[in-house]
């Protein structure tokens, strides 16, 4: 809800001078004269005036001025702004996440709802289509990359977006596996049919390691690239439902077959409600969008929206109807390589091997980028829950040979490791299916609490400026509709929300024990003998390190009642006893007058914390933010 980040000192920067040592705070700080006052601002002074009663905190923060040094002598270390990504760009770096889940998903989605498959797509187009608008007036509201977690923060508590944010490591590692497995499951059908299950332990572990060590020397994903990959896909996706097209007209005899089959005993309505909710799965991705949203052109990001959902809508269920047009129904539900592989099976039937080579060409490649999204988004929301310190700092650790976070690259990859190796264990080949499952319980789960954050910020955020609002009705049945595929899923497969529990769980705990160490660390403290003097006096130091740690809130005037909610959300959500209030201004002039008084008063009502008051000369610019913090 309010903006705030750990500060530096600023001589460690040398790019804040200060200017003025002069008045003295009530702690006898030395600090820069404040403005005169105004009539308005008297009762402040009055409080301010008064003797402090015995036993009250007197003032431990402090009033100073400072000015922004010069940078216009050549100074390198300001940010050169890079061109952002246009709209085919961007919709390449999402959209091949998106349309690639094609690949894996259709074999499932059959093997739950049979014919009735193309219809459960539909209907995840329809809920798709309500989460346009969604995404859409949040990204307008507030275009900072993150998604569901900036949005929760900004909306709900940290421990709530914390929480969040645990959901979507768990949908980024079952990201990560299912890509991978699937990329060797084409390769399987296409080329090695006899490999056995010790190498598929190997292909797959040994693609995890190879984007793992292209993360850690640096490379990530490029706008040139996702595009050139993403036409590549799109055309390899349209010559196989032409061809399957033909295929269809000149022998119907399959479809027919299918039609009559009475391999699937389950009624209509079952079966369209568990198709859809296995067909949920093959709208993951459609959130990368919103983790990019600052390298965006401005009104861009609904466009990537727009274009993702038309290809869902079309691919989706035309290539379901067209497998089931080419390949019988009983294979896929009989044969595992087959449904991990549908596709390609659909192509080498209709069109032969050249087109089951293509298209299992085209899904490794689609495949292996979205293993790379993976790396790329986890170390991305890793940083930013490291920087909000609800992880390990040691994740912020890069190496000086490539300037990377390797710590976050090889933590992932051995949890990512873990996951495929114990499912595939316990299942064999169907070990797809499982992943797929803790892959789409951790994705709705995601969604439905986007949907959530979108009424909270309509809700307590109704101010903030937006070009785009979903109408509440749209939350209200989009929400519902995950919850359904979510319940669908957890129906299918009772298993798979053990394994995604046992994964949350753990991932939870590490969270919430860095957010509450502080605590823990006094009640620990409260506990250990007075004896052992130095164990406590170490755990005494450790916590202080923990809260001394300052956090900065960037105040445009002087109203003492946002000032307030300001200090009760860090007091209420972020580690820390000591908070720097700074205000940027160009003249002094133009300093509001009670803000220093104001911010005086504050911190002798909170005894608990520290409030200082930063004037800083300067312009308001992404830059001076960069240099301050």
């Amino acid at each position: 809800m309010w903006a705030t980040t750990a500060i530096m000192d600023p001589a460690q920067r040398g790019s804040i001078q200060d200017t003025s040592v002069q008045a003295t705070t009530q702690d006898g700080n030395s600090a820069g004269p404040p403005p005169p006052s105004t009539d308005a601002s008297r009762e402040t002074e009055f409080l301010l005036a008064k003797p402090p009663r015995t036993g009250a905190k007197t003032s431990r923060g402090t009033v100073s001025y400072l000015e922004m040094e010069s940078t216009d002598d050549g100074d390198k270390t300001t940010a050169v702004p890079h061109a952002k990504l246009s709209q085919w760009p961007a919709t390449a770096i999402c959209g091949n996440d998106i349309t690639s889940s094609c690949l894996y998903v259709i074999g499932v989605s059959i093997s739950y709802s049979g014919m009735w498959s193309p219809v459960g797509l539909l209907l995840v187009a329809f809920v798709l289509y309500l989460y346009r608008g969604i995404y859409a007036e949040v990204g307008c509201a507030l275009p900072l990359n993150g998604a569901s977690y900036t949005l929760l923060l900004n909306t709900t508590t940290k421990v709530v977006s914390g929480l969040a944010a645990c959901l979507t490591l768990i949908s980024y590692t079952a990201t990560a596996v299912v890509s991978a497995y699937t990329a060797v499951g084409y390769v399987i059908i296409a080329f090695y049919p006899d490999m056995t299950q010790l190498e598929v332990i190997a292909a797959t572990i040994g693609l995890l390691l190879l984007f793992a060590v292209l993360n850690v020397i640096g490379i990530t994903e490029s706008s040139a690239v996702a595009l050139f990959i993403f036409c590549v896909h799109m055309s390899t996706l349209v010559v196989l439902a032409v061809v399957c097209i033909v295929y269809t007209v000149r022998q119907p005899t399959v479809l027919i077959n299918n039609w009559h089959s009475t391999t699937t005993t389950q009624n209509i309505a079952s079966s369209i409600f568990f198709g859809f909710g296995a067909g949920m799965l093959g709208i993951t991705g459609f959130e990368t969008s919103a983790n990019f949203i600052e390298e965006q052109q401005k009104g861009v990001f609904p466009k990537t929206l727009r274009n993702m959902w038309v290809a869902v809508a079309i691919l989706n269920p035309l290539l379901s109807f067209l497998t089931l047009c080419t390949v019988p129904v009983e294979t896929i539900l009989t044969d595992e390589t087959v449904q991990n592989a549908a596709l390609a099976a659909a192509g080498g039937i209709a069109g032969g091997d050249w087109l089951r080579y293509l298209v299992s060409i085209d899904a490794c490649m689609v495949l292996a980028g979205g293993v790379l999204t993976s790396y790329v988004g986890v170390t991305g929301l890793m940083r930013r829950m490291s920087l909000d310190r609800l992880l390990p700092q040691y994740f912020l650790q890069v190496n000086s040979w490539r300037g990377t976070n390797h710590w976050i690259v090889a933590t992932f990859f051995l949890i990512c490791s873990s996951m495929f190796v114990i499912l595939f264990m316990l299942y064999g080949d169907a070990a797809l299916n499982s992943l797929s499952g803790v892959y789409t319980i951790a994705f709705l789960s995601v969604m439905a609490l986007f949907a959530l954050g979108n009424f909270i910020m309509k809700y307590k955020r109704r101010r903030l400026p937006r070009e785009i609002k979903a109408v509440r009705w749209t939350l209200f049945v989009a929400a519902s509709g995950c919850l359904a595929a979510l319940v669908a899923n957890i129906i299918m497969a009772p298993h798979n929300l053990a394994w995604f529990a046992a994964y949350y769980v753990v991932t939870a705990i590490v969270v919430m024990i860095m957010y509450f160490r502080a605590r823990f660390l006094k009640l620990v403290i409260f506990m250990i003998p007075k004896d052992w003097r130095f164990c406590v006096q170490s755990l005494v130091n450790y916590t202080h390190r923990i809260n001394h740690q300052a956090y900065i809130f960037f105040a445009k005037d002087d109203d003492i009642e946002l000032l307030n909610k300001a200090i009760l959300y860090v007091r209420d959500n972020e580690i820390t006893n000591n908070l720097k209030i700074i205000h940027i201004f160009r003249e002094e002039s133009e300093v509001p007058a009670r803000i220093a008084h104001c911010c005086m008063l504050l911190d002798q009502m909170y005894p608990k914390m520290r409030i200082d008051f930063v004037g800083i000369k300067g312009e308001f610019t992404p830059d001076t933010l960069n240099r301050i913090s």
